[in-house]
């Protein structure tokens, strides 16, 4: 992932990146619970086509801090050149979000 990172001259990938990153470190600072619709931002849940399909399923499992695996369905796209996604899971006990992935669009029945 670091290769695409520094692939694009122009870098205004890891500005968006930053910026989202930045939208979901502050999310509990001012919000007590997690509301996909307050962080906005084209942030969304997946699709139940993918949440129901277990190949597309799997594209979306990763490790937590915590050593445990979780199926990260919600996500930041952006937009213009880089078609990326941030997956994430929002803690509310814990006041944080947990980043699972940053890359390029995992695979869908459409993409």
């Amino acid at each position: 992932m670091r290769q695409q990172l520094y692939d694009n001259p122009g870098k205004q990938h890891i500005k968006s990146i930053m910026k989202r990153l930045e939208i979901l470190n502050e999310y509990y600072d001012k919000n007590d619970k997690f509301n996909i619709t307050n962080l906005g931002h084209k942030a969304r849940d997946e699709s139940q086509t993918v949440k129901n399909n277990s190949k597309y399923k799997e594209f979306r499992k990763f490790k937590k801090p915590n050593g445990s695996t979780s199926y990260f369905f919600k996500h930041i796209s952006f937009s213009g050149d880089f078609q990326g996604r941030i997956y994430f899971e929002a803690e509310d006990t814990l006041k944080k979000i947990c980043i699972g992935y940053i890359g390029p669009h995992l695979p869908t029945a459409k993409f």
